[in-house]
Order: structure tokens, then sequence, then C-alpha cells
């Protein structure tokens, strides 16, 4: 083998080494990507189920039904602003008051990562609100 040939295999070698590297680099990347998000949508949920369990305990607690959905609404979103949202960097919670509902919006961003979602609370549908004067279709 020349001189020329070592080099130029040597060469070649160290291309492919470093291909792979970037590749094993990327993969790690996109592994604690994956794992960050997965730790966001647990968080997420987390927070879900637990303003489930406010809304249930509003209907066990006292004057469990009321005429007026947008007073348990209120009630029920001053619960959850009460209620912290477990700490992850990037992770956002918004409540938002439309009249007799509660929405729940979340959004997740850090690098490639992002998530968003949306979840209403009715407390209509929780059987918090009587139905009187209501039409129902």
């Amino acid at each position: 083998m020349t001189l020329t040939e070592a080099m130029v295999a040597t060469l070649v070698w160290g291309l492919t080494a470093v291909g792979v590297l970037q590749i094993w680099v990327a993969s790690g990347q996109a592994l604690a990507d994956a794992q960050t998000r997965q730790q966001a949508l647990e968080r997420i949920d987390a927070d879900l189920l637990r303003a489930g369990a406010q809304l249930l305990r509003l209907r066990s607690g006292p004057s469990t039904v009321s005429s007026d959905c947008q007073t348990v609404a209120a009630a029920l979103a001053e619960r959850l602003e009460a209620q912290p949202l477990m700490a992850l960097p990037g992770l956002n919670r918004t409540l938002r008051l439309e009249g007799e509902e509660l929405w729940l919006e979340y959004s997740f961003r850090e690098g490639s990562s992002q998530v968003e979602r949306r979840r209403l609370l009715s407390p209509e549908a929780a059987g918090l609100c009587a139905e009187i004067g209501r039409a129902h279709v």
C-alpha cells in the first residue's frame, strides 16, 4: 500500500467515524427530547386528574347544585388557580373562563418538543347547575 492509498483510507475511515458520531449524537438528542416530552405529558395528565378531582369536590361540597353555572365555573377556576402546576421548564397552563365553561389550556415548548392540549370543564355536564330556566334541545 502506498502512502497515498494509506492517506485516502485514513480519510475515508475518519469521515465515516465523524458520520457515525453525528448520528449517535442526534439519536441521543432525540431520546432526550422524547423523555422531556413524556414528562410534560405526564404532568399535564396529572394536572387534569387533579382538576377532575376538584370538580368532584365541588359536587360533594355544601350547596352542590347552583342555578348559576357561571358562579360554579368561577369557583372551580379559583380552586385550580390556587393549585400550582408541577414545575417543568417550558410547561404552561392557562385557565380561560368563557361564560359557564372553563377551558384548561396547556402548552409545552422546549427544543424540538412541542405539546398543546385543551380540556373543557363544564359544571353543567358534571351536574353542578340546576336546570331551572334552561332549554335543552
